[in-house]
């Protein structure tokens, strides 16, 4: 299963790359990078079982301090 993925992940670079390289998208390169390794790690750990951080605990951790500040600001 492993391998599948990672040949899949890798024929995605193997496509994409070579068009944001050509056409000098630099931004979309960077961008298109930072997705696909995100991608890449949380694929393999949801293989191996690994325990995946939840994204709702660190939106609470943002927010909820704003959310108690605008409760105190409009009471």
């Amino acid at each position: 299963m492993i391998l599948l993925v990672l040949v899949v992940f890798f024929l995605v670079l193997w496509l994409e790359l070579p068009k944001l390289i050509r056409q000098r998208w630099w931004w979309e390169l960077a961008v298109f990078a930072v997705i696909w390794a995100l991608a890449l790690v949380v694929s393999v750990a949801q293989i191996y079982d690994l325990p995946l951080p939840n994204p709702t605990h660190g939106l609470e951790y943002i927010f909820k301090p704003v959310s108690h500040w605008f409760e105190e600001v409009l009471s």
